[in-house]
């Protein structure tokens, strides 16, 4: 039997797998109850850590909101004006009211749904309250009889206090006491109003409840003096951590710790943006039970695997020497020129893996040979394409020139001055021999383009060109200051009907570049710009490509990127005081000057 083993390699690999196996089960049986409690208590704590680093991550992101809100109506113009009324003027304080109601609250509340209320009082005496239309605030209730004021004026810090509010009634007049968290904060130390808003603790509930830890586990958020401001059971707002646990998380921006005297093992965890720390108990029953379950099913599958381990191992020498059978055959045909036949693959070791590779390289080589079809004939399409543009523009080129004879006839000299700089136009942009062009070239075909303009919107346009002469010979891609100067009279003159003046200069930064095309107009509103500015930031072009031929700083953003690789080239959209700036950046490039004493070396 041994003569038998050592002469083959394939019973050397069974006899081999046999020993491994054997081992490993009596490893198993040795080290597994020991190894697995350990590893599961790791799994546990840290899936547990997990857990609340996401609940403490949606609590963050909903206070966070509500900072936002904050913030919203501190700096809004509306409520500063509000805030400013006083008692007697009834008509301003009703008009401004429904602004910020309209303008402010109600879309507040409308993304917001668990915002009971939003109170403003100011320094004069006026106040506002607007309910979410579910819960009412009592008709006696004030702003200014909460115990809390003079805290919250003291300090320019957001006021959060948690309990259970007995100012709201329901929908049928009837109290309706409320666990509520409430916010507040003073609007300013010259102007002494406040800003109030009720939240209900049901969406922040919930998410707790999410979290499951085991049978009896449960969550809760704290605040800094270790009270629980939130958890599932109502009953348990307010009340205090024991002090033995509330001293060992002091301090700490997350941790465990287990327990003896209860037998639980505590997991807490910071909340951004606030002072509170979210925390979970876990007992340690829960956790043993799926320690011994999982220790239970190690020792099975291991017996199991010992019974079939042999016939297992056969099986799979078998498998090993036929798959490289059939992929030894797969190669002597790919050899005769059939690349469309693909290896089977079969398992998942060393074997599968070559024959996934070889099938691999096979798809490459037929994607390769499919690309350089379709390659060649976008090639020639293009090049028909271009033919074509060529024989319009022949076509253009005689029509312009008749047009500016017929006017040279009758001494017509806006059509004739028209047709001239149509047709400079239409000769710089359809040469397709050079990319790249001087930068007066630009500024001269700019010039044109405004002369055009002119004749439509006559002295209505001024424009002026402030370009720094060691700019002048330097090199940039074609036709991308045209459509900028275009873009300020859409939104400009086209736009308003007004007259608009158009500064364009050019001038280096390093080793930039920098023109700018500013205007008088009107500038873009706040939406209008960020939707530009998030279009421009588009990195794959393929997916805009549709809009790069409608939207013409969009194909300028594209090729500057495409052709700079550089990642401070390109278009920057903003407004100035005194109307809109469209900022184009792009790297210096000068043109190759020809030595005129340089003599060849070839002979």
């Amino acid at each position: 039997m041994f003569r038998a083993i050592s002469s083959s390699i394939k019973w050397k690999f069974v006899s081999l797998m046999i020993v491994v196996i054997l081992l490993t089960v009596s490893v198993i049986g040795i080290f597994s109850y020991r190894d697995t409690s350990r590893t599961l208590q790791r799994d546990i704590e840290h899936f547990s850590e997990q857990i609340l680093k996401q609940a403490s991550f949606n609590l963050s992101r909903y206070y966070q909101s509500y900072e936002q809100g904050f913030l919203l109506l501190g700096s809004s113009a509306e409520v500063r004006d509000w805030m400013s009324k006083s008692s007697d003027d009834t008509s301003g304080k009703a008009f401004t009211y429904y602004k910020i109601t309209d303008n402010y609250i109600l879309p507040l509340m409308s993304r917001h749904n668990e915002i009971l209320s939003i109170s403003l009082l100011s320094d004069k005496g006026n106040e506002i309250h607007v309910e979410n239309g579910y819960y009412f605030l009592n008709k006696d209730y004030s702003l200014s009889e909460e115990h809390w004021l003079e805290t919250v004026r003291a300090t320019d810090k957001l006021y959060v206090e948690v309990g259970l509010s007995e100012h709201y009634k329901s929908r049928d007049n009837k109290a309706h006491p409320i666990m509520v968290m409430s916010m507040a904060k003073q609007l300013g130390r010259i102007n002494n109003g406040l800003i109030k808003m009720d939240i209900a603790l049901e969406p922040v509930q919930n998410i707790l409840r999410e979290i499951n830890l085991g049978e009896n586990g449960n969550s809760m958020v704290i605040n800094e003096s270790n009270e629980i401001i939130v958890h599932p059971d109502d009953s348990r707002v307010g009340s205090r951590l024991p002090e033995e646990v509330g001293a060992r998380i002091a301090n700490k921006e997350k941790g465990w710790f287990f327990l003896e005297e209860t037998r639980e093992m505590v997991i807490f965890g910071n909340i951004d943006s606030t002072a509170w720390k979210t925390i979970a108990i876990i007992p340690f029953d829960d956790m043993n039970k799926s320690i011994i379950r999982v220790r239970n099913v190690t020792i099975a599958t291991a017996l199991i695997a010992l019974i079939m381990s042999s016939l297992l191992v056969v099986w799979l020498t078998s498998s090993v020497t036929n798959r490289l059978t059939n992929l030894r055959r797969i190669i002597k045909r790919t050899k005769l020129g059939n690349i469309g036949m693909r290896a089977p693959v079969g398992g998942n070791d060393e074997v599968a893996d070559l024959g996934v590779a070889y099938n691999q390289m096979l798809d490459r080589l037929d994607e390769t040979i499919h690309a350089l079809a379709v390659s060649k004939s976008k090639q020639q399409q293009a090049t028909m394409t271009a033919l074509q543009s060529q024989i319009n523009s022949h076509f253009l080129y005689n029509t312009l020139e008749s047009i500016n004879s017929m006017a040279n006839l009758v001494n017509h000299r806006e059509i004739e001055r028209a047709a001239i700089n149509l047709s400079k136009m239409l000769r710089y942009t359809s040469n397709y021999e050079n990319s790249l062009v001087q930068l007066q070239k630009e500024f001269d075909h700019t010039n044109h383009y405004l002369e055009i303009c002119r004749l439509r919107f006559s002295d209505r346009i001024a424009h002026e060109f402030r370009v720094a002469e060691e700019c002048r010979e330097l090199l940039c891609l074609k036709a991308i200051l045209q459509p900028i100067v275009e873009n300020s009279l859409k939104h400009g003159i086209e736009k308003t009907g007004q007259a608009i003046r158009i500064v364009i200069s050019a001038e280096m930064e390093q080793e930039h570049v920098v023109i700018k095309v500013s205007d008088n107009g009107p500038g873009y509103s706040q939406e209008a710009l960020q939707q530009l500015r998030e279009r421009l930031a588009i990195q794959d072009a393929g997916e805009a490509y549709r809009e790069l031929s409608r939207v013409g700083l969009l194909n300028v953003q594209y090729r500057i990127r495409m052709f700079d690789q550089h990642k401070d080239s390109g278009l920057h959209v903003y407004n100035e005081p005194n109307g809109a700036v469209t900022e184009l950046r792009f790297l210096r490039r000068q043109k190759r000057r020809v030595n005129p004493h340089a003599t060849s070396s070839r002979r």
